[in-house]
């Protein structure tokens, strides 16, 4: 892409990957106010010459964008950036920033929905958030939804929320009516599948994490399949091929150092963790790891990490119960495990747009598996209104 003042120009290839070989190629020209109805011309000018065909009922749901600020797109494009930037040597300040650009946009352009969509993202997995936060994001996309009955990604935001609310149902909707308004979404559809997996209806569940992957090969979307089924190797080398293209994702990092641990390699799992930490913004942590580490070794070094980021949570910098208490848990601490769940629970409303992994997760948890049978455990899945997980 160029750009030179208000004039913008596309140039696009296509390549078969396998062969490596040049197939065809185009240049588009376009004024910046115009850039959404430009994207929408080049998909439709690639569809043709790949041979793809769009039947009706798909075609309804294909609507020309319409032209869009200048100033309200260059916001736009900024909050993106610092929306993706969270978890790469940031924290919630990453967010904050993202926001500021979203209304920014929403100022220059008051019906630019999708504005509205990154604004809710915006106030939506935060280190700490506060029940204001969940509301926001329920209003920006609602109101998003209002502007533009079609965008998908405002359906997935809401079945995200009603997931962290345990309103089951209503999540699946959610998920289903972005689907239907964007069959070709890699998040819908895996979000979909992680929520029948959590539901206990795993092979509906693996099914749209294949579709996932499948329609957006460039992410990963199938490692909660993998490891219920009990594949963690095969789900660490997906982590680790991601580890090469995106070495500064800390949540690349997180699910490494999940999957290290679940195997008891600590020496590998503890660097994950400093590595994390330091991404999140957390670097109290991943110095007490590294001090730790002499003296106590790896496993050692991973306890003294937890402690610290116990001071975390009790001085308002992060929320994240049930991480905590899934890692104490593998590590063989099940009293402390098990403070840590119950202060998930008596805290929900806190966790609900928060970063923490959620109770929503308890049967698909296998850093939990250690404690699935006391009935504690038992209880609270009842609690939270989740069926058991079968043997």
């Amino acid at each position: 892409m160029q750009r030179s003042g208000d004039r913008v120009r596309v140039t696009a290839q296509l390549v078969h990957g396998t062969l490596d070989k040049h197939l065809w190629a185009n240049t588009y020209d376009g004024d910046i106010h115009d850039t959404l109805a430009l994207e929408s011309n080049i998909t439709e000018d690639i569809s043709r010459h790949v041979q793809e065909r769009i039947t009706p009922a798909q075609g309804r749901h294909i609507v020309q964008p319409k032209p869009v600020n200048a100033k309200a797109l260059e916001a736009y494009f900024q909050g993106n950036y610092h929306l993706q930037s969270f978890g790469k040597g940031g924290g919630d300040e990453e967010k904050r920033k993202a926001a500021e650009y979203f209304q920014l946009a929403i100022d220059a352009e008051p019906d630019f929905a999708p504005a509205y969509v990154g604004l809710a993202k915006a106030h939506l997995w935060l280190l700490w958030p506060s029940k204001q936060d969940v509301d926001f994001v329920k209003r920006a996309s609602e109101h998003a939804l209002e502007l533009d009955s079609n965008l998908s990604d405002a359906h997935t935001i809401l079945g995200e929320i009603n997931v962290a609310s345990w309103h089951w149902a209503a999540a699946e909707e959610e998920f289903r009516r972005a689907i239907t308004l964007n069959s070709n979404s890699g998040a819908a559809h895996e979000d979909l599948g992680v929520l029948l997996m959590e539901l206990g209806r795993l092979d509906e569940g693996y099914r749209e994490a294949q579709t996932a992957q499948t329609l957006d090969p460039g992410a990963d979307h199938l490692s909660d399949a993998l490891e219920q089924q009990g594949q963690f190797d095969a789900a660490i080398e997906r982590q680790k091929t991601l580890l090469k293209v995106h070495g500064d994702d800390g949540y690349v990092h997180a699910e490494l150092f999940h999957l290290y641990l679940r195997k008891g390699m600590y020496k590998e799992a503890s660097f994950h963790f400093e590595q994390g930490t330091i991404l999140f913004g957390f670097p109290g942590i991943a110095a007490a790891v590294r001090h730790a580490r002499a003296v106590s070794g790896e496993r050692g070094a991973i306890l003294a990490g937890l402690h610290v980021w116990e001071r975390a949570i009790s001085t308002h910098q992060d929320f994240a119960p049930v991480n905590l208490a899934e890692y104490y848990a593998t590590l063989g601490e099940k009293d402390r495990a098990f403070y840590w769940l119950e202060q998930a629970y008596a805290q929900h409303d806190a966790a609900i747009a928060s970063t923490d992994l959620g109770l929503e997760r308890l049967n698909i948890d296998y850093l939990l598996d250690p404690i699935r049978s006391d009935p504690r455990f038992k209880d609270l899945l009842h609690r939270v209104g989740l069926p058991e997980r079968s043997p």
